[in-house]
């Protein structure tokens, strides 16, 4: 394990990049926002969680393990480090949506609806 500190998104993509799997163990992470930096970088293990299973949704070719179990985890990361598996990617419809500049619009356009609903 390497604790790197803060990094710049430049720095994330480019360790991301060179990695070999982003492995997400975490049993108690929100969202997971660091999943979607992976996407398209590398190849993804994610932790068996009702959280990272709706996240899962959103990606192709990415590995659900039961990290409470040590063995069986092992044994799944194994499997995920062997042979050429693809990239994790963003299903296309979500590498659209999932994106700084569609969120910002849909912010915009409720804010927008907002202020047209004010009275006088």
């Amino acid at each position: 394990m390497v604790l790197t500190g803060y990094l710049s998104d430049a720095q994330v993509t480019a360790c991301m990049r060179g990695a070999q799997r982003f492995v997400m163990s975490s049993r108690y992470e929100g969202f997971g926002l660091p999943i979607l930096k992976a996407a398209g970088k590398t190849r993804i293990v994610l932790s068996d969680t009702p959280i990272f299973r709706e996240v899962a949704d959103y990606l192709h070719n990415a590995w659900l393990v039961d990290f409470r179990n040590p063995v069986d985890a092992a044994g799944a990361i194994g499997r995920a480090l062997d042979g050429p598996t693809p990239l994790t990617e963003l299903a296309p419809y979500w590498q659209q949506e999932l994106r700084w500049d569609t969120a910002a619009a849909w912010h915009a356009q409720v804010f927008r609806q907002v202020l047209e609903r004010r009275e006088p």
